[in-house]
């Protein structure tokens, strides 16, 4: 079960209304196993070394949110999305999750 989504801020930008905004990147998750115990996933593609940091210090700052809930699709087995697809985009929305490649895919 996810009970936390691990999350850095990847980018900046400004709305519509001329707000400072944070883009966020979800690189993991914890979880609770079924005997209780909780553990910690990365997504392998995730570069930290490429997220900002704070001027002078070394450390990522990775910050932890309740799992948004998952919309069914519709289909057959369960709902959600799967890793190809992206949640709806709402600009206005204070936190916004962007997949990796959006932000690190380089084309030759």
């Amino acid at each position: 079960m996810i009970k936390k989504e691990l999350c850095v801020i990847a980018d900046t930008y400004t709305n519509r209304d001329g707000e400072e905004k944070k883009r966020w990147l979800k690189v993991g998750e914890i979880h609770t196993s079924k005997d209780g115990k909780e553990y910690m996933t990365l997504d392998p593609i995730v570069n930290l070394a490429a997220i900002p940091r704070r001027e002078g210090d070394s450390r990522i700052f990775v910050s932890m949110f309740d799992p948004k809930p998952r919309e069914n699709k519709g289909g057959s087995g369960g709902g959600g999305y799967t890793r190809q697809e992206e949640p709806p985009f709402d600009p206005d929305d204070d936190i916004h999750f962007v997949s990796c490649p959006s932000i690190y895919d380089v084309r030759v």
